[in-house]
C-alpha cells in the first residue's frame, strides 16, 4: 500500500487515532511536536495558526512602536535635505524620496515623534514602508506590503537599517496558513494596541 507519512505514523504509536485512514485533526499538532522531540524526525518547528496570528500580533506592535529615528540614517538612499529651523512647520527633517523624483526635493517629512509623513499621497508612511520604499521593494506608498514583501522588509529593517526590531521568522514550510501583511499606515501608527510588549523591549530587542 502507500507510505504513511511520519507525523501520521506517530500519532497512531502513541494512539493519538486508531488508525493510519483517520483524521488528524486536532491531534496533528501533537502528533507533529512529538515526531520532532521524541522520535528525532527532521521537521521544522510547528506554531499552529492561533499562534502564529498571536506572534504576528506582537510583531506588529513593536513595529509601531519603530519611528524614523530608530534607523541608522548612513544606511538611507533617500537623502535628508533640509533639517531643524530649515524645515517649515512642526517637521523636523525634509527628505528627497529615492523612490521618485520630487520637484521641491522635500515632499517627504518627519516629525520629531519619528512619524514620516508623505506629501505627494498625503499619508502617514510607517517606518517599515518607509525601509521598503527606500530600498526598492516598493515603488509607491500605497501600495500593498505583504507577503514576501513583507517578511524582506523586515529583515532589512533590523538587519540594514538597524530597526530595534526582535528576530522573527515566520513559518516557510506551509505549516500555517498566515499571510505577513502590512494594514494601512494610519491603523499601525494611530490605532494598534499595545498589547503584551513593553516599550523597553525596543531598547533589548536586538539582543534578544
Amino acid at each position: 500500500g502507500s507510505g504513511v507519512d511520519v507525523v501520521r505514523a506517530v500519532a497512531v504509536e502513541e494512539e493519538l487515532i486508531k488508525s493510519c485512514d483517520a483524521g488528524l485533526d486536532e491531534a496533528y499538532p501533537e502528533a507533529y511536536s512529538l515526531a520532532r522531540t521524541e522520535y528525532g524526525a527532521p521537521l521544522p518547528e510547528y506554531l499552529p495558526t492561533g499562534d502564529a496570528v498571536a506572534e504576528f500580533d506582537a510583531v506588529l506592535d513593536v513595529i509601531s512602536e519603530v519611528g524614523f529615528f530608530d534607523l541608522d540614517e548612513d544606511a538611507l538612499a533617500t537623502t535628508v535635505s533640509a533639517t531643524g529651523d530649515d524645515v517649515g512647520g512642526e517637521a523636523v527633517r525634509a527628505l528627497d524620496p529615492v523612490w521618485r523624483d520630487s520637484e521641491s526635493g522635500e515632499s517627504v517629512i518627519v516629525y520629531d515623534s519619528g512619524t514620516v509623513w508623505d506629501a505627494d499621497t498625503q499619508r502617514v508612511i510607517d517606518t517599515l514602508r518607509f525601509v521598503a520604499l527606500d530600498s526598492g521593494l516598493l515603488n509607491d506608498p500605497r501600495e500593498a506590503l505583504e507577503g514576501s514583501g513583507f517578511t524582506e522588509a523586515y529583515r532589512r529593517a533590523r538587519t540594514k537599517y538597524g530597526a530595534p526590531l526582535p528576530r522573527w521568522e515566520p513559518a516557510a514550510d506551509g505549516a500555517r496558513e498566515l499571510t505577513p501583511q502590512l494594514p494601512p499606515s494610519d491603523e499601525l501608527v494611530d490605532a494598534r494596541s499595545f498589547d503584551g510588549v513593553s516599550p523597553d523591549e525596543l531598547e533589548v530587542a536586538r539582543e534578544e
